[in-house]
C-alpha cells in the first residue's frame, strides 16, 4: 500500500513538474514577447497583435468542438484497457479539421464587424491570423492525446513550451536582423507553431499502435457519437474562453486601440496568477478518472485540496506583488505609455486568484461525466459578465469591462464548487487535507 501511495505522489509530482515547466515557459515567453513588441512596434501594431492573439486563443479552442477534452478521457481509458488509441487519434482529428474551417471564417467576421479591423485592406494579416489559429488548434489536440497517455513531459514540451520559446527566440532575432513589422512577427509565430506540430506528430506516430482493423470497425461509431458527447464540452469550453477573452474584445469595442492595448497587456500579465491552476488542469484529469472509477472519493478530495493549496499560495503571492509594484512592472518591462493598464491588472488578477482558490472544479466535473453542469455554470456566469460589462463599459470603458469579468469569474467558480460538492461528493477548495495519509505515513 505504501508503495502504491508513493507511486501516486511520484506521478502527481511528475505531472505537476512538467506542467509547471510548460505553463511558465509559455506565459513567461509571452510576457517577454509582449515587452519586446511594446518597445519595437507602434502602439497600433501592439494593439493589433493583442487582438489577433486573443482571437486565436478563443477560436483555436472553438475549432476543437469539445474533442480535446473528450480525447483525454477516452485515450486514458484506451490505454488503461491496453488498447490502441490510434483510431481515436485519427477520427477525432477529422472533426478538428472541420472545426478549424468554421473558426477561421468566424474569426474574420469578428475582426471586421466587432473590432472594426478592415480585413480587406489588412488581408495579409488576416491570412496569418487564420493560419495561426489552425496551427494552434492542431497543437491543442495533439497535446490532449499526450495527456491521455500520461506522457506529461512530452505534453509539456509540445503543448506550449516548445512553440513559446521558439517564438521568443525568433522575435529576439527579428529585433536585430529582420524588419520590425507586425507581418513579420505573425509569420514567425506561424513558423514556430508549424515546427512544433511536425515534432509532436512524429512522436505520436511512434507512440501509437496502428491497428487498421480497429480503425475501420470503430471509426463509424466514433464519428457518429463523438459530437453528441463533445457538444456540451465544446459549448462550455467556448463560454469559458469567451469569458477570458471577451473582455479584450469589449475593451476594443468601447475604447478602440487603447482598450485593446491596455486590456490585452493586463490580460497577459494577470495570466501569471492562473498559471498554478492551469498546471493542475494540465495533468490531474487522468487521476480524477482513476479514483472516481474506484470510488475512492476521500483520497481524491485530499489530493485535489492539497494541490489547490499548493497552487493558491504562489497565485496569491503574485497578486500581492502586482498590488504593490504594478507601476514599476509596467514602466520597466513595457513603457509608461501602458500605465493605465495598472488598475485592469489588479481586477483581472484577483479574478484569477479566486479561480485558483476554488480548485479544479471544471476538470472534476468534466472527468466524472457532468459536462452539462459545466455548461449551465458557463451560461449563467457569461450572461452576468456580458450584462455588467456592457452596462459599465458604456460609462467606464475598459475598467467597467474588467469589473464585469471579475464578477462573472467569481460567480462561475462559486457555482461549480457547489455542484462538485453536490454531484461528485468532493470539495476541491484549497486547504491542507489528509496530507500525511497521501504520503503513506
Amino acid at each position: 500500500m505504501k508503495t502504491e501511495k508513493k507511486s501516486l505522489v511520484a506521478r502527481l509530482l511528475s505531472g505537476g513538474l512538467w506542467g509547471i515547466i510548460s505553463k511558465f515557459s509559455a506565459i513567461g515567453s509571452n510576457l517577454v514577447i509582449a515587452s519586446l513588441l511594446a518597445k519595437q512596434l507602434s502602439f497600433s501594431d501592439v494593439a493589433l497583435f493583442f487582438a489577433f492573439a486573443s482571437l486565436v486563443a478563443f477560436f483555436s479552442q472553438f475549432a476543437q468542438m469539445g474533442v480535446h477534452q473528450i480525447v483525454v478521457k477516452d485515450t486514458a481509458r484506451a490505454v488503461g484497457l491496453k488498447k490502441s488509441f490510434y483510431d481515436i487519434f485519427i477520427h477525432y482529428f477529422v472533426l478538428i479539421v472541420f472545426g478549424v474551417l468554421i473558426a477561421s471564417v468566424l474569426m474574420a467576421l469578428v475582426m471586421h464587424f466587432f473590432l472594426h479591423i478592415n480585413v480587406i485592406s489588412n488581408y495579409f494579416y488576416l491570412i496569418f491570423a487564420c493560419v495561426w489559429c489552425c496551427l494552434a488548434a492542431m497543437q491543442i489536440y495533439m497535446n490532449a492525446v499526450m495527456k491521455g497517455v500520461k506522457k506529461f513531459r512530452e505534453a509539456a514540451l509540445y503543448g506550449e513550451a516548445f512553440s513559446a520559446v521558439v517564438i521568443l527566440l525568433l522575435v529576439i532575432f527579428q529585433s536585430f536582423v529582420l524588419p520590425k513589422q507586425l507581418a513579420v512577427v505573425l509569420a514567425l509565430v506561424c513558423f514556430a507553431y508549424l515546427l512544433n506540430i511536425i515534432c509532436a506528430r512524429r512522436f505520436l506516430n511512434k507512440l501509437a499502435g496502428r491497428d487498421k482493423n480497429a480503425l475501420v470497425e470503430s471509426g463509424g461509431k466514433l464519428l457518429k457519437d463523438l459530437f453528441k458527447e463533445s457538444y456540451p464540452v465544446w459549448v462550455s469550453s467556448c463560454l469559458i474562453m469567451l469569458m477570458s477573452h471577451a473582455g479584450i474584445w469589449l475593451a476594443g469595442y468601447f475604447d478602440g486601440e487603447q482598450g485593446l492595448a491596455y486590456f490585452g497587456l493586463a490580460h497577459r500579465i494577470s495570466m501569471l496568477c492562473i498559471v498554478p491552476d492551469m498546471v493542475v488542469a494540465s495533468f490531474i484529469g487522468p487521476f480524477v478518472v482513476d479514483f472516481y472509477a474506484k470510488n475512492e472519493l476521500m483520497k481524491l478530495q485530499n489530493i485535489l485540496a492539497n494541490i489547490a493549496l499548493c497552487a493558491f499560495l504562489p497565485s496569491l503571492g503574485l497578486f500581492l506583488i502586482f498590488c504593490f509594484f504594478d507601476v514599476e512592472i509596467i514602466t520597466v518591462f513595457f513603457s509608461e505609455e501602458y500605465l493605465p493598464a495598472g488598475e485592469l491588472i489588479l481586477l483581472l488578477a484577483f479574478a484569477k486568484v479566486f479561480s485558483v482558490f476554488t480548485g479544479a472544479c471544471g476538470v472534476v466535473l468534466l472527468m466524472t461525466g457532468h459536462q452539462k453542469e459545466i455548461l449551465k455554470s458557463s451560461w449563467f456566469s457569461i450572461g452576468f459578465m456580458l450584462v455588467i460589462s456592457m452596462l459599465l463599459g458604456e460609462s467606464r470603458g475598459s475598467w467597467g469591462v474588467a469589473v464585469g469579468v471579475l464578477v462573472g469569474t467569481v460567480l462561475q467558480n462559486s457555482y461549480q464548487l457547489y455542484i462538485v460538492k453536490e454531484k461528485v461528493g468532493v470539495l476541491p477548495v484549497a486547504r491542507l487535507a489528509g496530507f500525511r495519509s497521501l504520503l503513506g505515513k
